[in-house]
């Protein structure tokens, strides 16, 4: 397995699903063609780095990925050999680029191509990233199975012209989202006040994570409600760095709603670890967080702090509803049923 996500953050979470689900034990490489590495979190996780990581990164990781030929040498050798022989290998985010093509390959597509490529609106991406990205959809039809975990992300492959029909494989969900019952104990230990009502908003600061949106909704709550995040402060927020999944988890069973006012997405960890959490959701009313959440999230406009703020009132007014549709949507990201999917499309790719 190739990636190149070796941060927290879902692209983290996405690696993590493999290593505890799949009846296989896959090895993991961190390719340095993207992310700043984090060293600490691949040893913990058994992965290994490699490629040139040296200061301006942004230079290295350029370097990285336009000699990936020669950078990746040995690398190539070992990739030949398992994907043109027993075994597979999977491309774990499309912004990788394929330099070499075993015969047996698999690669995940996190994103739809028309939000990406097509506007401006949702990511912030240089022409030279873009292009990038689209020849890299080129060389994967060619000779990849691909993985989505969407359909809102198929339909946009299709959309945009990709050659390939993708598979989709819905994500599980990592035993470390669950409910807790030292909910006093933890909010002590997060320094959250014991009364308060907790909105908990989880993201990177992307352009289309919305967050400028959070202090406006937060304006139009009352005093007791407090802003927990975990990634980049926003005005007001109770911040939170460098958890670890479990830490993480533990921030989900102590909070009151999950705030998720994302305007663009590929899938949406959060929801659905807020379901397994017992957090009730109010997320955007966009066609990918409709099928990510089906009946079991408050769906509300992103854009309108008054209607966010009002989803999160009645939220934390009648929760039982949404936690216990939520808990039943949970069962439908387990573990089982990811790897199920996952080898049934490692076989079809050995069988390609």
């Amino acid at each position: 397995m190739l990636n190149f996500m070796p941060f927290p953050g879902s692209g983290w979470r996405y690696v993590g699903l493999f290593t505890e689900n799949l009846p296989v034990q896959p090895r993991v490489v961190t390719l340095l063609m993207g992310n700043h590495p984090d060293y600490a979190v691949m040893d913990q996780a058994g992965q290994r780095g490699l490629g040139l990581d040296f200061r301006p990164t942004s230079v290295s990781h350029r370097l990285n990925y336009a000699f990936a030929g020669i950078v990746y040498r040995p690398l190539s050798a070992e990739m030949l050999r398992v994907g043109n022989g027993p075994g597979v290998v999977h491309f774990l985010q499309e912004e990788i680029n394929p330099w070499v093509a075993p015969r047996h390959s698999v690669v995940t597509m996190h994103t739809n191509p028309a939000a990406l490529l097509g506007t401006d609106e949702y990511y912030s991406l240089s022409s030279a990233y873009k292009l990038a990205y689209r020849m890299n959809l080129r060389k994967y039809a060619r000779f990849a199975i691909p993985i989505v975990e969407s359909e809102y992300v198929r339909r946009g492959l299709e959309e945009y012209g990709f050659d390939a029909r993708p598979i989709i494989v819905p994500p599980a969900i990592k035993s470390t989202f669950h409910p807790r019952p030292d909910r006093d104990r933890l909010r002590r230990k997060f320094g959250i006040p014991p009364e308060g009502r907790v909105l908990l908003s989880i993201s990177t600061d992307e352009r289309r994570k919305n967050l400028a949106i959070l202090p406006r909704v937060m304006d139009q709550l009352p005093d007791e409600y407090v802003l927990a995040r975990v990634g980049p402060a926003v005005r007001g927020s109770l911040n939170f760095f460098g958890l670890t999944d479990e830490e993480i988890g533990e921030l989900y069973s102590v909070s009151d709603v999950l705030l998720y006012p994302t305007l663009e997405e590929g899938f949406g960890y959060p929801v659905i670890e807020a379901f397994a959490s017992g957090l009730p959701v109010v997320t955007s009313d966009i066609p990918v967080m409709r099928e990510v959440g089906g009946n079991a999230a408050l769906f509300v406009d992103p854009t309108d702090p008054a209607a966010l703020a009002k989803g999160c009132r009645d939220a934390v007014a009648n929760p039982a509803d949404l936690v216990a549709k939520g808990d039943r949507r949970a069962k439908l990201y387990s573990g089982r049923a990811f790897a199920d999917r996952v080898m049934s499309v490692y076989a079809a790719a050995i069988a390609h």
